[in-house]
């Protein structure tokens, strides 16, 4: 749950003009005060004619100077909070990673659109999509989340 509600708190922040570095301080905020961690070697990340590009959209507070939210940009914001240790390894696969103390953690990913006055959730669910426990027990939006446009 914890996991889920940062993530919105994140997105509901996004609009023209806001910084992207702003969005690991309000994820490691939320998360910390509530006993967890968030990775530091994953990030969120732009999407364009390459599919991981600039802006990193990194998870935790920072000062990195990713730049500013502005109409048109398309990124994605993916948590993974953890219930232990943030330090991570990596399978033989080259593709599983896992907690280096075996704990669990969780994630959740949307790729966003930014819009003239919020974000839109381009991975989003339908309104008509079924509601999940995560969706109904949510201290920030109840429901499915559909972005933050105010039109």
């Amino acid at each position: 749950q914890v996991t889920y509600d940062c993530w919105l708190t994140a997105m509901n922040m996004c609009e023209p003009g806001k910084d992207y570095k702003d969005i690991g301080g309000l994820i490691e905020n939320y998360v910390t005060e509530k006993g967890f961690t968030t990775v530091r070697n994953f990030c969120g990340h732009g999407i364009g004619s390459v599919f991981h590009s600039t802006p990193n959209i990194l998870h935790y507070k920072n000062n990195e100077p990713a730049g500013q939210m502005a109409y048109g940009h398309t990124f994605t914001i993916e948590p993974m909070i953890c219930e232990g240790s943030n330090k991570h390894v990596s399978w033989p696969d080259e593709w599983t990673a896992a907690t280096a103390d075996g704990k669990r953690t969780a994630q959740f990913e949307h790729t966003l659109l930014v819009t003239n006055d919020g974000i839109e959730p381009l991975t989003g669910k339908l309104p008509d999509s079924p509601v999940q426990f995560w969706e109904e027990n949510s201290k920030i939006h109840k429901g499915i989340w559909l972005g933050n446009k105010t039109t």
